[in-house]
């Protein structure tokens, strides 16, 4: 059996990458950079308000459509990244049969253990559980649940990462065997998939403090999961 290495990985996925980057970068920048600029702005522009100040019901409503907005965003991604998803793994494999839409329906169930899921159902239910308890609770408590959502949040997002692309390969099993085939197969390979995450991380980090670079951040890293997906599949 071949050792996977990294290097292969990042170099194939650059591959596909430099393939299809018109479209890849076009979904990102329309469906992704383009609202959370949008949403940044507008919500710098409306707390600017100087009327806010006096006016408790005003501030209220804006806190209200910033939320909104932020929930918005939030599913908006999960959309984005699944239609990322099934085009990527359909590029990869060379499937010329089944349309995106297929591919797409299945991802849909994968956003049940995506990060961006899990965190905003988190920060509702801490949202809920400030409007219900408010100052009874210290801060720091508040603020020491919000670290652990968010951890949480990251590692049950890592764990079943392959997730999408089995569902997208065995449409007809049930949910929750692939989420277990997903967990085994993350088990048996967890040092090239440690390596390969942790690597990819550092570099799409990179790129997301350039602004732009979000645009090639995202889907590359979505072809760098899909490869090594792929790989490490077709070995077991």
């Amino acid at each position: 059996m071949n050792d996977i290495e990294a290097k292969d990985i990042f170099a194939e996925a650059w591959r596909h990458f430099k393939s299809n980057w018109l479209k890849l970068t076009t979904i990102t920048f329309v469906g992704f950079l383009l609202p959370l600029v949008a949403i940044v702005l507008l919500s710098v522009y409306l707390l600017d308000e100087p009327d806010l100040d006096d006016n408790a019901i005003g501030a209220l409503t804006l806190m209200i459509l910033v939320f909104l907005l932020l929930v918005g965003f939030v599913f908006g991604a999960i959309f984005i990244k699944s239609l990322l998803r099934s085009i990527c793994f359909r590029k990869i494999t060379d499937r010329r049969n089944g349309s995106v839409s297929t591919y797409f329906s299945s991802c849909i169930e994968s956003a049940l253990v995506s990060k961006e899921f899990l965190f905003s159902i988190g920060c509702a239910g801490l949202a809920t559980l400030f409007l219900s308890l408010g100052k009874s609770i210290e801060v720091g408590i508040y603020i020491l649940l919000f670290w652990l959502l968010l951890f949480v949040s990251l590692v049950v997002s890592f764990l079943f990462m392959f997730a999408p692309y089995i569902l997208m390969e065995n449409t007809e099993t049930k949910t929750f065997k692939n989420f277990g085939n997903a967990l085994r197969l993350m088990r048996n390979n967890y040092k090239i998939v440690a390596n390969t995450t942790l690597l990819c991380f550092l570099i799409c980090l990179a790129m997301w403090c350039t602004g732009v670079g979000i645009v090639i951040a995202i889907p590359f890293r979505i072809l760098v999961t899909a490869v090594l997906y792929q790989k490490i599949s077709q070995r077991t």
